[in-house]
């Protein structure tokens, strides 16, 4: 994994109290692999090699659905809904080579990913959007989101530590919103006593901006690399 030189970026530390929420619980949020998989157990990537990049049609109800590289084949079900329909194709995100998975190019619909039964509580997302979009907002199935500043042509990263499970994310943005590169993990979190359930909250969620250089502090993902560990020693 190529890791730009330069500081570190801050993690956002959140208290949610909301309604169906235990007052506890938490989500850190990160913009690099780096700082990200240090926060969470055996972190796994998403298989691409499933999404044909050259002009894949995956429109339907039904979407796509992704397994991880390595472990158990649990599905993660991706889908483009937008008014009256579904718009999901693939493609290759030419800046940096990698087959993605491209939302609605309206900007009224988003890409959801329907984790797998029981919910996940850390992932990390390569993300991007056509027209150089200023925005991106992803949404989690608990009512919370982040707000994410793309940088023009190339990926930003999100990365999220939760302290509970989470059913579903939706990624939105003005233009087109485009996924890259999808892993999720174990949170290191103390995990909440109660759960707060799978449903959205009735309240707008909080939000994290992450702006700008620091988002492009990962330059490259394990599949394009023969080897994360030689990368990493950069």
């Amino acid at each position: 994994m190529l890791l730009a030189k330069g500081p570190a970026i801050t993690i956002s530390l959140l208290c949610l109290i909301l309604p169906g929420v235990p007052a506890s619980a938490t989500s850190v949020s990160y913009s690099t692999y780096a700082s990200w998989s240090a926060a969470v157990t055996n972190p796994i990537e998403l298989n691409y090699s499933a999404v044909n990049g050259a002009g894949g049609n995956y429109s339907t109800a039904a979407g796509k659905t992704l397994t991880p590289m390595s472990g158990p084949s649990l599905p993660f079900i991706f889908t483009g809904p937008e008014a009256g329909g579904y718009q999901l194709t693939g493609g290759d995100f030419t800046t940096r080579n990698l087959v993605s998975l491209y939302g609605p190019a309206n900007g009224a619909g988003n890409i959801t990913v329907t984790l797998p039964t029981g919910g996940e509580n850390a992932f990390l997302l390569g993300l991007g959007a056509t027209n150089n979009a200023t925005s991106m907002t992803i949404a989690l199935s608990d009512g919370e989101t982040f707000t994410v500043a793309p940088a023009a042509n190339t990926t930003s990263f999100l990365g999220v530590s939760i302290s509970h499970d989470v059913a579903w994310i939706t990624i939105t943005t003005p233009t087109q919103p485009l996924v890259d590169d999808f892993f999720f993990a174990g949170s290191k979190l103390s995990q909440d006593t109660a759960s707060p359930g799978n449903a959205p909250v009735a309240v707008e969620g909080s939000t994290f901006s992450l702006i700008g250089g620091g988002l492009l502090s990962l330059l490259g993902i394990r599949r394009k690399l023969t080897s994360r560990k030689s990368s990493e020693a950069m």
